[in-house]
């Protein structure tokens, strides 16, 4: 793909653009109809996709065996996730906790301002 980028390509870049837009909708139109009949389950498997993901996003990580790759860049192979108080110790690096703890806020008032809008609009 990245070579039919770079060599304009249109035949492979439009198949390509013309299969994820087929999949979106598929998907999207899926999603629907589980939402309309199996509702709580489905929100229930969503969540469940998100909880288990937190475990990869999971800021605080120890890199416990690495590889070097060919452009000389370190590749983490096996890390483990520590709490953001033991982080400073063991990795000698800030956790910028306050950070993280002003952006989960920022990003919840903003969930609530848009659900409030949300709200709003409907009858």
């Amino acid at each position: 793909v990245l070579n039919a980028v770079n060599q304009l390509k249109l035949d492979v870049i439009g198949v390509l653009c013309f299969g994820a837009l087929t999949g979106i909708i598929a998907f999207s139109n899926l999603l629907s109809w589980l939402l309309k009949r199996y509702h709580d389950l489905t929100i229930t498997m969503l969540a469940g996709f998100m909880i288990g993901s937190l475990n990869k996003i999971w800021p605080w990580k120890i890199t416990m065996e690495s590889i070097t790759g060919t452009n000389g860049a370190n590749i983490p192979l096996v890390q483990k996730n520590v709490m953001p108080w033991n982080f400073g110790t063991e990795s000698g690096q800030d956790p910028q906790l306050a950070w993280a703890l002003l952006l989960v806020i920022c990003g919840s008032g903003l969930i609530i301002l848009v659900e409030g809008l949300g709200k709003k609009g409907r009858p």
